[in-house]
């Protein structure tokens, strides 16, 4: 049984962290999505409330989980770049 409007991806993700009561409350909360100025599911969003690693990094602890773990692997086996450059200087060249 899904929520109207909340797809499949988003009950998976949701559904691999928590129990089935939390997980309705938290389909019935959306987070609020900055990109499109409305509460929503996206995956990343969905990701976030459990604390897996998300496709688009926003916050600086995503940015710099990222970096410490080095890019992700897609479906294809291809790596998608998910590291961003802060404009550290290399410390071993200098």
């Amino acid at each position: 049984m899904n929520e109207a409007g909340v797809s499949f991806t988003i009950h998976r993700i949701l559904v691999s962290a928590t129990d089935e009561n939390e997980r309705w409350v938290a389909i019935e909360d959306a987070p609020f999505n900055q990109r499109t100025g409305a509460r929503q599911w996206m995956p990343d969003g969905a990701k976030r409330v459990v604390g897996q690693r998300v496709a688009r990094t926003v916050t600086l602890d995503e940015k710099v989980l990222a970096r410490r773990q080095g890019p992700q692997l897609c479906r294809g086996g291809c790596l998608r770049p998910t590291v961003v450059n802060f404009g550290e200087s290399d410390a071993a060249g200098a």
